[in-house]
């Protein structure tokens, strides 16, 4: 069993009644999950707002998780909510881009993320380099619409336009250089490590959910 979680500034409000109860609050990507369990985090949970349970209050729809009608709190900001879920594995990596239109670009992406996500649990550090590198530059060069510019000017056109920090930059930066170990010419350069691996893991799918809730 897996988890992951979902913070509030990756999640938006859905539709709401006169009352501003919430009915449902939408989180891309979640569909392409194979949730088992999860809970909800709402806002002011210290100041007595019980944690909700998957099943119990609220339920999994599609991108959705929807409050059953007894679920009355009312959100001024959403940001300091959370929602964790346990999973299996990933039953549709193609759902993890929902923002992609094109159902080739889309349907290749899934593929690069289920590639990197084998060889970063084998702990082939070398190939996961590779694939999340295919990950990065394939999400910059679709959001920026620049699919032919290379991937160290994707990196730096997105570090101008805001897209991603400087420590984001940094870790894109090192990916692209990794993957050029598959040369043998660059034997005195350095193996790719867990450090590093860890580093663009984590990278890669905070890049992907914030990606997720961009429209073009």
């Amino acid at each position: 069993m897996k988890t992951t979680v979902f913070h509030g500034h990756q999640m938006k409000i859905g539709a709401c009644d006169s009352y501003e109860r919430v009915i449902a609050v939408e989180v891309p990507t979640l569909s392409a999950y194979a949730v088992e369990c999860g809970d909800f985090t709402p806002i002011d949970v210290d100041s007595g707002h019980r944690l909700l349970s998957l099943g119990a209050d609220f339920d999994i729809e599609v991108d959705q998780a929807k409050f059953r009608s007894g679920f009355s709190l009312k959100f001024s900001s959403i940001e300091s909510c959370r929602l964790v879920i346990h999973y299996y594995g990933i039953r549709d990596y193609k759902r993890l881009f929902p923002m992609i239109t094109d159902l080739h670009l889309r349907t290749r992406l899934g593929q690069f993320y289920e590639e990197a996500e084998r060889t970063f649990e084998d702990g082939s550090w070398l190939a996961f380099a590779l694939m999340a590198s295919a990950v990065y530059e394939g999400l910059l060069g679709w959001k920026l619409n620049s699919p032919s510019l290379n991937f160290a000017s994707l990196i730096d056109a997105a570090g101008e336009q805001g897209l991603i920090q400087s420590q984001e930059a940094r870790i894109l930066h090192a990916a692209r250089e990794q993957r050029n170990l598959v040369h043998a010419s660059r034997f005195e350069t350095p193996w790719v490590d867990r450090a590093d691996a860890m580093d663009m893991r984590t990278t890669m799918d905070s890049l992907l959910r914030k990606l997720a809730r961009t429209v073009r």
